[in-house]
């Protein structure tokens, strides 16, 4: 579902991605963020709402596209992490969305029954966590 037209063009999208730079310190990626202010007037984007869009909840895949030139790209690619809505009372219908790439998953993901490995590459100890978490 395309939801590029709920999203507020004052606050826009915000975030960045994992890895801040490409120099020799930056060994491990953070945690890639997107930010996105979205219009909830009509309730589709609060999980506990009857009109809420369909398969709109926490853990949601969402990817931002770019369009340039006529090719499309893909700038990020993650789930939902968190819905904040504004207070109603306010009379600002609003969702505050925060969505978290991949390395936001394995940050939560613990690891547990695995053995003690000795003696492997970096390379080979990366396979093996991935495969641990899936």
């Amino acid at each position: 579902m395309d939801i590029s037209g709920y999203v507020l063009t004052k606050n826009g999208v915000s975030g960045h991605w994992g890895m801040r730079s490409n120099k020799y310190t930056d060994r491990l990626a953070a945690t890639g963020e997107m930010r996105m202010l979205l219009d909830n007037a009509d309730g589709v984007f609060d999980p506990d709402d009857a009109s809420v869009l369909t398969g709109w909840a926490i853990n949601t895949k969402v990817k931002m596209v770019v369009t340039f030139d006529g090719v499309n790209y893909t700038r990020f690619y993650g789930k939902v992490d968190s819905i904040k809505l504004v207070n109603p009372t306010s009379y600002e219908f609003t969702a505050q969305v925060l969505v978290t790439d991949w390395m936001g998953y394995a940050y939560k993901k613990t690891l547990g029954e695995q053995s003690i490995e000795t003696y492997r590459r970096g390379g080979e100890l990366c396979a093996e966590i991935v495969t641990a978490v899936g």
